[in-house]
């Protein structure tokens, strides 16, 4: 198979959280990723073989999902199962399995077929690689840049959209018992515990002529 349908990166690559490179099944470089990797939301940049940005990693801090910008486009890489099922918007690449536990193919809903292969194996002087099979240049860089932080990106973002929601929930609920039982002159605190609600996030609301001091919440 021609070298440019193969890439390859180190297993341990992202976990190192530093700049690292992609070969062709020659040894020559064909991508390098540069970033400052210090914190969950940075933007990774892609560089092409000759030395210009080709493309971007913008991670969403909001969801287990983060987009790939590749020249014109932009893709987006969503997690429908963390470690066992993820699909790529743009390329209709539907995953069933993750690098993390290879081998793993990326399958093509319209075409019903695998067009992304990934497996480990040994590569030159590098050690254990993630090697990166596909059909076309196109198609390869995109699944080396959603292939090589799906595993790191889904464990890493999996603990913050969880606490997110329960908070907003519990906003809503304290927000809906307020009305129901608006401050008459005493404070709200036993209407509150009653429902085994926190009063931390509850703002006060007073009567008509009622001063703050008059119905104040505190722990």
């Amino acid at each position: 198979m021609p070298k440019f349908n193969k890439m390859y990166f180190p297993v341990d690559a992202i976990a190192k959280h530093e700049d690292f490179d992609v070969w062709y099944s020659d040894g020559e470089r064909a991508l390098r990723f540069e970033g400052p990797w210090e914190k969950e939301s940075d933007r990774i940049a892609m560089i092409g073989r000759m030395g210009g940005q080709i493309g971007q990693i913008r991670p969403d801090n909001k969801a287990l999902n983060y987009y790939l910008r590749h020249d014109r486009f932009e893709y987006e890489f969503q997690t429908r199962v963390i470690k066992e099922h993820y699909y790529v918007e743009g390329m209709l690449w539907d995953i069933h399995g993750s690098v993390s536990k290879p081998p793993v193919d990326f399958f093509q809903i319209k075409k019903k077929k695998n067009e992304v292969h990934v497996r480990v194996t040994p590569f030159k002087n590098h050690g254990e690689c993630f090697e990166v099979t596909a059909r076309d240049t196109a198609s390869l860089r995109i699944a080396v840049g959603h292939g090589g932080h799906v595993h790191q990106r889904g464990v890493q973002g999996l603990k913050r959209p969880r606490r997110r929601r329960a908070r907003r929930k519990e906003t809503r609920y304290l927000r809906q018992v307020l009305r129901l039982h608006p401050a008459q002159g005493r404070p709200l605190r036993e209407a509150l515990r009653r429902r085994g609600q926190s009063p931390r996030l509850v703002r006060p609301q007073f009567s008509a002529g009622q001063s703050p001091g008059d119905n104040t919440i505190s722990e």
